[in-house]
């Protein structure tokens, strides 16, 4: 069973740093955000400020709230939940894919970018946002115009019909 922590003031803080600093994220999430140490999963929770104050230091929590991030090496890695709570109001580090590219996306597979994409990108490598039109599809890392999809494989469909 993992214990799902509480992020302090200084925690939270430094996270939407990240946000802001990878994704140009300004603002705050409604809801507490909650840390699965061992996994480094963020989850963000609405309703905890019903309960009393320190509640969270008796509570053994396994599950609560819904999973929108995890914690990586290069930045924070936004799941499809957490790229649609974030995206409308991030402004970079957001790749615009092309309609060829939407079914590789959906079924997990990895792509090269196209020159549009590479040119709506900048050239910048890093965690990237994924969209298409309006819709927010989860997180990818691009390095040297390849797209390596971040889309869980529990997400991926198998088949895809436009």
């Amino acid at each position: 069973m993992q214990n799902l922590k509480f992020l302090n003031s200084k925690e939270r803080k430094e996270f939407y740093k990240s946000l802001e600093k990878t994704y140009g994220f300004l603002g705050e999430l409604d809801g507490n955000l909650l840390l699965s140490p061992k996994e480094q999963k963020v989850y963000l929770l609405s309703g905890a400020e019903l309960l009393e104050p320190g509640f969270d230091k008796e509570l053994r929590i396994d599950r609560a709230g819904l999973y929108i991030a995890k914690y990586l090496s290069n930045g924070i890695q936004l799941n499809v939940e957490g790229s649609q709570l974030i995206g409308p109001r991030s402004t970079r580090h957001i790749l615009e894919i092309d309609e060829d590219h939407l079914e590789p996306w959906v079924k997990g597979q990895d792509f090269d970018l196209s020159l549009g994409e590479s040119e709506r990108i900048n050239g910048e490598s890093g965690l990237f946002m994924v969209r298409f039109r309006d819709d927010f599809m989860g997180s990818a890392i691009i390095k040297e115009g390849k797209v390596r999809n971040q889309l869980s494989k529990i997400r991926w469909v198998k088949d895809f019909n436009k």
